[in-house]
C-alpha cells in the first residue's frame, strides 16, 4: 500500500492525499488502475470507478492551485492529466483489456504479432471477397459482408472479456496471457475489415 509523501498516511489512489491534501509527485508513474486505489484486474465496479474519478477531479482541478506556487500548479496539471487518461482507458472494455494485456506482458512476455490459429488464412479469403464486392459495388452484399464482420467482432469480445472476468490470479501463466493476446489482436484485423465495408468507406458517386 501505498503511503503520502507528506504526512506518511496510507493513500486510497496513487495521485491525491485524503488526509492532507498532498499531490503526490509519484502518482505520474502510477499505473492507472492504482491512481484509483483498484486492484489490477479486468472486472472492476464501474460505478466505483466513475466515483472516484469524479472526485479526484475535482480535489485535484488545475483552478484550485491557480495562486499555489509554480511547480504546484505543473504537478496538479500533470496528474489531471494523468487521471482522464486513466479514465479513458479503464472505463473503455476494450482499452482496459489492452492495457492490462500490457502490464502483464512485462511480467509474463508474449509475442505482440501473435493470431489465433488459421485466423489470418481466413481474413486474406474474407479480404479477397471485400475486394472483388467493392470493385463490383455491390451494395448489399457489402452491406450483408459488414453485418458478418459485425458479429463475429461482438462474439470475439464477449469471448475475451468473459476470459477476463472470471480470471481468479493477478498474473496470469504464459498461455492465458497468449490467448487474451491473440484475440485483441484478431480485433484488430477485423476493425479494420469492418471499416473497408462501412457503408461510408464502400459509397461511390453516381
Amino acid at each position: 500500500m501505498p503511503f503520502c509523501s507528506r504526512c506518511q498516511k496510507p493513500l486510497q489512489g496513487a495521485l491525491w492525499c485524503g488526509a492532507c491534501q498532498h499531490l503526490q509527485s509519484s502518482g505520474l508513474q502510477a499505473d492507472y488502475f492504482s491512481v484509483f486505489g483498484l486492484p489490477t484486474r479486468y472486472d472492476l465496479d464501474l460505478k466505483i470507478l466513475e466515483q472516484s474519478y469524479h472526485e479526484l477531479a475535482t480535489e485535484m482541478h488545475p483552478d484550485f492551485y491557480a495562486t499555489a506556487p509554480a511547480d504546484e500548479r505543473r504537478l496538479s496539471e500533470s496528474l489531471s492529466a494523468r487521471l482522464n487518461q486513466a479514465w479513458q482507458t479503464l472505463q473503455d472494455p476494450t482499452a482496459r483489456a489492452r492495457y492490462l494485456t500490457g502490464i502483464w506482458q512485462s511480467q509474463t512476455p508474449t509475442h505482440e504479432r501473435d493470431l489465433p490459429t488459421g485466423f489470418l488464412q481466413e481474413m486474406f479469403a474474407l479480404q479477397e471477397e471485400l475486394e472483388e464486392l467493392l470493385e463490383a459495388k455491390d451494395q448489399q452484399a457489402l452491406a450483408a459482408k459488414h453485418a458478418d464482420f459485425l458479429q463475429r467482432l461482438n462474439d470475439l469480445r464477449h469471448n475475451y472479456q468473459q476470459q477476463l472476468i472470471e480470471l481468479k490470479e493477478n498474473t496470469p501463466d504464459t498461455t492465458f496471457c497468449k490467448q487474451i493476446q491473440q484475440q485483441l489482436n484478431a480485433e484488430r484485423y477485423l476493425l479494420r475489415l469492418l471499416e473497408s465495408c462501412s457503408p461510408t468507406s464502400s459509397e461511390t458517386d453516381p
